[in-house]
């Protein structure tokens, strides 16, 4: 798959530690200068991973946000920018069905 990032194209893959071995001990990775996102196939393993694949996917995706925006690890508050990311792909779907709730989005 390929996703838009502001403007920039990554390759979104689901796959497995066997067929990423850079998945081990992952549950995904952002690779800003190679534009590739990586996202491990969790669900096939264990019940109920569902949601962890599709919320990786949100953190790996969010973190490309930031890189594109300017506010990769340089930034002066990068050290809570793990944290800040897994806050928001977490809450991400909350936000949205809220907003769709009032009429916020588009």
């Amino acid at each position: 798959m390929i996703v838009d990032i502001l403007g920039t194209k990554y390759d979104v893959r689901i796959r497995t530690e066997k067929e990423d071995p850079d998945l081990k001990n992952l549950n995904g990775y952002c690779m800003t200068l190679s534009k590739t996102i990586a996202v491990d196939d969790k669900q096939n393993n264990i019940e109920g991973q569902d949601d962890i694949t599709k919320r990786t996917l949100r953190h790996e995706i969010l973190h490309a946000f930031f890189y594109e925006s300017g506010l990769d690890n340089e930034a002066p508050w990068s050290s809570a920018e793990e944290q800040l990311v897994d806050w928001i792909a977490l809450q991400l779907p909350k936000i949205v069905k809220a907003c769709q709730e009032v009429g916020a989005l588009e």
